[in-house]
């Protein structure tokens, strides 16, 4: 240490005062690293409460806030290092590293924008050289005279001049890298936001395509057989899938409809204003279906199929696999005040369990009337049933009359048939799938139609015990139906 100092003050003519001076103040650098550490954990914590505290806060104040910081610890740097630059000979060579080394830590690690940057740098710059100048200015004109910190203020003017330039080269190559790095990063994260904008689009054109599929099938099948289709992923191969779709439905009423006269008007009008007449005609009748809870079933030509007690109404169904007394679909409740059913499942209770084995032992006990106990439940439901499809029948007919036939201008008429029984209800086939109802029931239903009279309601006498608050007309004489003998019917018409 004795040997470093005789040798500064041999060499460059400098006393032990400014030997030391030359030397530095170690106690002023530790405290400018205090400083800079102060500021860098400030940073951290200011980023830490946005991130976590301060949720309100937009993200974007994180980059502001570490932009802030870092132009104060330069600020900061710059202000100590040239206040106390006549201390030590190599402050340019400090400053410049200084500069450097925070301009490359803000760049690189801070996530700050070429914005932030360009700013840090020229505001930096600016406030250096303005504090600077003046320093080299008195420097120079100290190295040209006969003093004797000459030699100082010499390597200092020198170390200046070196550092100048060189601050401005790596400024530039900084800035350049920043703005490479941000237009990279730019392009990265449109990349990104395109993808997962394809990818949310598809999974939206798939939600969508996957609801239009549900609502066209809901308007050609029951919820009920759509939501086990859907478990079946659309996919029904074998007999054995198609099984468990089946059911046994108990009380069920069901109507057929026929245009007196069809294939007459069929000849003598074209076929696309028939096909234009008969969809205006089912829209009358569709648009009345939720009013009286009926469920269409199907259209054949000019044949409107319908029923209540199978998907609407009061449902009473067994699993056609079950052999035991319960069953998987409870019977639905009924408004006690209005009298009208209500379309809401009841909670499967002990109470609803015991309707449901009733109805399967009331399966087995009917006989071939259809007539079931009048105390049993599936009675009851059958009555209300019945009253919702013949008044549904009675707003068909309604409806029909405020229609006329195309180019023959003859009111429509309607042959209306009607009957309560039990059915069974399932899909027939595995290709264009369709919801189908089979039994006695249906085939008493259609030859009520076929044999019935226009614009009246031609009933069994099943519906006609079910609904003895209607004006029925008893038929003369015994009705001869093909396959069940011979039945007494009974006419209903509208007013």
């Amino acid at each position: 240490r004795d040997e470093g100092l005789e040798f500064c003050e041999e060499m460059f003519e400098m006393t032990s005062e400014e030997v030391v001076k030359f030397r530095g103040n170690w106690i002023f650098f530790a405290w400018c690293a205090m400083g800079v550490v102060f500021f860098n954990a400030a940073g951290i914590l200011i980023n830490w409460l946005i991130h976590t505290k301060w949720e309100h806060l937009e993200k974007v104040w994180a980059i502001r806030a570490v932009f802030i910081i870092y132009a104060c610890e330069l600020i900061f740097l710059i202000l100590a290092l040239l206040l106390q630059a006549q201390h030590f000979y190599m402050w340019p060579l400090v400053v410049f590293l200084s500069y450097v080394l925070l301009f490359t830590v803000s760049l690189w690690f801070t996530g700050t924008l070429f914005i932030h940057n360009l700013l840090l740098f020229s505001g930096g710059g600016i406030l250096y050289f303005a504090l600077s100048i003046p320093l080299v200015i008195a420097d120079g004109n100290l190295a040209h005279s006969m003093d004797p910190g000459r030699f100082a203020a010499f390597w200092r003017t020198l170390l200046y001049v070196a550092c100048a330039p060189l601050s401005f080269l790596f400024a530039f190559i900084l800035l350049c890298g920043s703005y490479l790095d941000e237009l990279t990063c730019r392009k990265r994260f449109l990349q990104k936001a395109m993808i997962a904008y394809q990818q949310g689009r598809i999974i939206r054109m798939k939600t969508r395509s996957e609801g239009l599929q549900k609502e066209l099938l809901q308007n050609m099948l029951p919820p009920m057989i759509v939501e086990e289709l859907q478990k079946k992923n659309y996919k029904v191969s074998s007999w054995s899938e198609l099984r468990t779709l089946s059911k046994r439905h108990v009380g069920v009423s069901l109507l057929f409809a026929d245009l007196v006269g069809f294939t007459h008007m069929s000849s003598q009008v074209d076929p696309s204003k028939v096909m234009v007449f008969l969809n205006d005609l089912f829209q009358g009748f569709d648009s009345l279906c939720e009013d009286f809870h009926v469920y269409k079933v199907e259209t054949v030509g000019d044949c409107y199929v319908a029923s209540v007690g199978v998907v609407t109404g009061e449902v009473i169904n067994s699993d056609f696999l079950m052999q035991s007394g319960e069953s998987l679909a409870s019977p639905l409740s009924v408004d006690s005040e209005g009298g009208r059913p209500s379309l809401v499942e009841s909670d499967a209770s002990p109470r609803s369990s015991q309707a449901s084995a009733r109805s399967l032992q009331a399966l087995k006990r009917e006989g071939s009337s259809g007539v079931f106990h009048e105390f049993a439940p599936e009675y009851l439901a059958s009555i209300r049933n019945t009253e919702l499809l013949v008044g549904f029948a009675k707003a068909m007919v309604r409806e029909a009359r405020t229609m006329v036939k195309p180019k023959l201008k003859t009111p429509v008429e309607l042959r209306i048939g009607i009957h309560t029984g039990n059915v069974m209800s399932g899909l027939i086939g595995t290709k264009n799938l369709r919801f189908c109802l089979f039994g006695d029931a249906m085939n008493t239903a259609a030859r009520m139609e076929q044999l019935g009279r226009a614009n009246c309601i031609h009933a069994s006498c099943a519906v006609f015990e079910r609904t003895p608050g209607e004006k029925w007309q008893k038929r003369s004489g015994l009705l001869e139906v093909k396959g069940k003998g011979k039945m007494q019917s009974y006419f209903l018409e509208p007013q």
